[in-house]
């Protein structure tokens, strides 16, 4: 819904397993970057099997190679995605991130590494193992 009614060029880097959601909106041209086949895509997505790094040179020429004029990203956080954002900036192309999803909320926590043994190892015997 973010990428509007307009047909528009779109670099989706969201994932194998997103790309379905995308098959709501037909009227854009994908190129997917990907690092397996994805299973169920858009009508006509170009796939490029790619992994990163990537630098910035790779990403503003693919970007502009490919006339994309919206990027469709997660929010992977650290320095992953800098590359490909700072091209966007400077070739106008307008970013959607997707935000990582809420964590669920945590059956224990512990204070360090050896609490944390110590739960797992309670849970494993509570368990019979």
């Amino acid at each position: 819904a973010a990428l509007g009614e307009a047909p528009r060029r779109v670099l989706l880097t969201v994932g194998n397993q997103e790309l379905a959601a995308f098959c709501a909106a037909p009227q854009h041209a994908y190129v997917a970057r990907c690092l397996e086949p994805p299973r169920i895509q858009p009508p006509g997505t170009r796939c490029l099997r790619q992994r990163g790094p990537f630098r910035y040179a790779d990403e503003r020429a693919l970007l502009e190679g490919h006339g994309i004029d919206a990027l469709v990203t997660k929010n992977a956080g650290g320095e992953a995605t800098r590359a490909k954002l700072e091209a966007a900036r400077d070739c106008g192309v307008e970013v959607v991130m997707v935000e990582r999803p809420a964590l669920p909320a945590a059956a224990h926590r512990a204070a360090d590494a050896e609490q944390a043994w110590a739960w797992l190892c309670r849970c494993q015997a509570a368990r019979g193992g």
